[in-house]
């Protein structure tokens, strides 16, 4: 299953910390993209691991620095298209 998460942009509240904690879960390590076929915002859709199976969004969600986006309910039409 694949996760849903956002990030604060680096210019919100929350961004750079957001952005130096996702360099503290990678730096040094492989990362393993998985891309899911879709895109969002004209940006591939993927799920990304480190070690393995840690899964840098799950990861960034669990240390309060992203949102869930599958808890959310979004009533306007997403943007996410086929590649």
């Amino acid at each position: 299953m694949s996760l849903r998460f956002n990030a604060p942009e680096l210019d919100r509240p929350y961004g750079v910390k957001s952005k130096y904690e996702m360099v503290n879960i990678v730096k040094g390590k492989k990362v393993y993209v998985v891309p899911d076929g879709t895109t969002s915002f004209d940006r591939i859709v993927a799920t990304c691991y480190v070690d393995g199976d840690v899964d840098i969004g799950a990861e960034l969600i669990r240390r309060g620095l992203a949102l869930d986006l599958s808890l959310i309910h979004i009533s306007e039409p997403t943007r996410r298209t086929p590649i």
